[in-house]
């Protein structure tokens, strides 16, 4: 197998092309696949499933018992598979940065829940 040698030109690179960002607002918000400025989406399954069961517990978190437990579990869980996502597939840095931030309060809090 040969790999044909760079020609140092942007066609040699995998990816999108460089735009060349204006200013740091312009790098942080801006797609790296599309170019276009993404500030918010749709939220993905993943936060929809986080969000209802973060709501439901609403009706659950006065008795404490095992519906609780369980929707606290599948809020945390489905809310750290998300930022776990967001870390490794955010559009841009913003949305990387949001994954990462929400990844390590998740953890922490887990692991200051589990020496209570």
């Amino acid at each position: 197998m040969s790999v044909a040698p760079s020609t140092g030109t942007d066609a040699d690179r995998s990816g999108p092309p460089a735009t060349g960002y204006r200013n740091p607002l312009d790098w942080l918000l801006r797609d790296r696949t599309t170019g276009r400025i993404v500030i918010g989406q749709r939220p993905n399954t993943l936060m929809i499933v986080a969000s209802t069961a973060r709501g439901l517990r609403v009706f659950t978190r006065s008795s404490g018992g095992t519906a609780d437990a369980t929707l606290r579990a599948l809020a945390t869980g489905a809310l750290i598979a998300w930022a776990a996502d967001e870390v490794v597939r955010g559009v841009n840095p913003l949305r990387r940065t949001i994954g990462a931030v929400t990844l390590v309060v998740q953890v922490r809090s887990g692991v200051r829940q589990f020496r209570s």
